[in-house]
C-alpha cells in the first residue's frame, strides 16, 4: 500500500514539474508586435479648369429641342446693309454692216459712237441708264474691231494683236493692272484668248475726276482677220454686265 501511495506521489510531483517549465518558457517569449495603421492620405485639391480662349461664354446655349442648331454670335455693331445688284433687264437688237464684215447683238437703247474706220464699232450705254443703276458717271462700253491681214491668222497670232490691244488700254489708264494669264476664247467660229483688266480713268472732260473700271479683252482668228470683243464698265458693276459681253460673243458672225 505504502508503495502504491509513493508512486503516485512521484507522478504527482512530475506533472507539477512539467506545468512550471512551460509557464516559465511563456514568460520568456518575445511577444508579437501589433502592426500600427497607416495614416490615410490627404486627397490632392482639384484643380481649375483653364479657360479656352476660343470659346465665347456669352453665347446662347443649344436649343435641344432643334437638333443640329449652331449657336451664332451676334456682331453687336449694326453693319450697313450692302446695296443689292440691280437686275439686268436689256432689250437687244441685232448690229450687221458689210462694210465692217460681221454682225452681233446689242442692247437695243445703247448708242453707237463715231469711230475713225468701218471696222471699229462702239456702242455706249446712255447717259441716264447708267445713273439709274449707279452714280459713279463711267458708262458702259461694248467694243468689238477687225483687223483684216493679208494671210491666214491664227491663235498665236490672236494672242499677240491681244497684248497690243492691252498695251494700247494702258496708255488710256492712270492705274492699270492685267491678269498675269490669258484664257481661252471661241468665237464665230475662230480661236483666241482673252485677259481680264481693272484700272483707274480720267473723265476727258475733268481729268480731276476719275472712275474705277474693270473690263475683258478678247482676240480670236478667223480666216485671214483678227476679230477683238471688249467690255468695260464700272468696277462694282462688272459682273452685272456679263452678260452684255456674251450675247455679244455668243451672237458674233462673219459676213
Amino acid at each position: 500500500m505504502k508503495r502504491v501511495f509513493l508512486l503516485t506521489a512521484m507522478l504527482l510531483a512530475c506533472v507539477l514539474a512539467l506545468s512550471g517549465c512551460q509557464a516559465l518558457g511563456g514568460l520568456g517569449a518575445t511577444p508579437t508586435p501589433i502592426p500600427t495603421a497607416s495614416p490615410s492620405p490627404t486627397p490632392s485639391p482639384t484643380p481649375e479648369p483653364t479657360k479656352d480662349p476660343t470659346i465665347n461664354e456669352d453665347m446662347p446655349a443649344l436649343d435641344p429641342t432643334q437638333p443640329g442648331q449652331t449657336p451664332v454670335p451676334i456682331d453687336p455693331i449694326d453693319m450697313p446693309t450692302p446695296t443689292p445688284t440691280p437686275t439686268l433687264n436689256l432689250e437687244y437688237d441685232t448690229f450687221s454692216s458689210s462694210a465692217a464684215g460681221f454682225s452681233f447683238s446689242k442692247p437695243t437703247t445703247w448708242i453707237q459712237t463715231q469711230g475713225t474706220v468701218a471696222e471699229f464699232v462702239q456702242y455706249v450705254e446712255p447717259s441716264a441708264e447708267a445713273s439709274a443703276r449707279e452714280d459713279s458717271g463711267y458708262p458702259t462700253r461694248l467694243t468689238i474691231v477687225k483687223y483684216q491681214k493679208g494671210t491666214p491668222q491664227t491663235a498665236d497670232d490672236a494672242r499677240d494683236q491681244l497684248t497690243s490691244v492691252v498695251q494700247e488700254l494702258a496708255s488710256e489708264f492712270q492705274e492699270m493692272t492685267v491678269n498675269d494669264t490669258y484664257g481661252s476664247l471661241s468665237m464665230g467660229g475662230g480661236s483666241g484668248y482673252y485677259v481680264y483688266y481693272r484700272g483707274v480713268v480720267a473723265d476727258p472732260s475733268n481729268p480731276a475726276v476719275t472712275y474705277s473700271v474693270r473690263g475683258r479683252a478678247g482676240v480670236v482668228a478667223i480666216g485671214q482677220a483678227l476679230y477683238q470683243i471688249r467690255i468695260s464698265t464700272p468696277a462694282n458693276l462688272f459682273e452685272y454686265y456679263q452678260d452684255v459681253y456674251r450675247t455679244a460673243r455668243n451672237s458674233f458672225d462673219v459676213l
